[in-house]
């Protein structure tokens, strides 16, 4: 084939990919899952590995493996699809497309309108837990506990002193990277294109429902302060349609409350 060849048709890859729709029952399944997955390491597997490992180490580990697998995951789901799993399609599948201008005020817009919803609907986080049913497991450590009084800086984090200790950073960062890419492309990149195709434009009172109740199932005293932010981000998603503003406002609240061990560690007292 020379340079003025005209490829077949075959031998062009689609810009374009139709997507089997997503309905209530495989939503169901698709959110519940992984959802038992974190409640199986955050409540046993973490337990165990208490014995071997220290305790921050434990916590980071436990978290981060089933994150990670649901990066694992998304690729493997989509390449189910009979699709190739290059960057092309990836970026138009999983849509890593550029925000423009409205895009971004629509982000920023439901940011603040999420994280000032969940700031007061997590209040009642402490209320909750005091309820034995919907109560932290003693395994878990106490920083979770919503009935602990927060610190604006922590001198110690989980038994590991913060003080200048940038390794409980590294780690919690890896942590926080599975975090944000692993749900971002399972949730807001290979689901929620899916259930467009089933719910339409209703599909991010869909999701945002799904996903309040993802989390939930391990974090049962959370489940109306995080609605907020579970409804608003998934309306940004589906309104820009991109993957960037999930990516944006959960990298944004998580690193926020990552910020006192940050000041633990500059030895900077608030």
């Amino acid at each position: 084939m020379n340079a003025f060849t005209i490829p077949p048709k075959s031998a062009v890859e689609p810009t374009t990919h139709p997507l089997q729709p997503l309905g209530w029952v495989m939503s169901i399944v698709l959110f519940a899952l992984p959802a038992l997955l974190l409640r199986l390491f955050m409540y046993h597997v973490m337990a165990g590995m208490f014995a071997v490992l220290p305790q921050f180490d434990a916590f980071i580990f436990s978290f981060t493996i089933p994150l990670a697998l649901l990066l694992v995951a998304a690729l493997l789901m989509t390449q189910r699809e009979a699709h190739p799993l290059t960057w092309h399609f990836l970026r138009e599948r999983f849509r890593f497309e550029r925000l423009n201008g409205r895009a971004w005020r629509i982000t920023a817009v439901c940011f603040v309108v999420g994280f000032l919803g969940s700031g007061v609907l997590g209040l009642t986080a402490k209320y909750i837990a005091s309820i034995p049913a919907f109560a932290p497991p003693a395994v878990l450590p106490q920083v979770i506990d919503p009935r602990t009084a927060p610190s604006l800086s922590y001198p110690t984090f989980m038994g590991e002193t913060t003080l200048g200790n940038w390794r409980i950073i590294g780690l919690y960062g890896v942590m926080l990277f599975f975090n944000i890419v692993g749900e971002e492309t399972w949730w807001r990149g290979y689901i929620l294109p899916r259930q467009e195709a089933r719910f339409g434009a209703r599909t991010w009172l869909v999701h945002g429902f799904l996903w309040t109740l993802f989390h939930s199932v391990f974090y049962p005293w959370q489940i109306l302060g995080l609605a907020p932010m579970c409804f608003a981000l998934s309306y940004a998603a589906q309104k820009t349609r991109s993957i960037w503003p999930g990516i944006i406002i959960h990298s944004l609240s998580n690193g926020l409350a990552m910020l006192p061990l940050v000041l633990g560690v500059l030895g900077i007292k608030a």
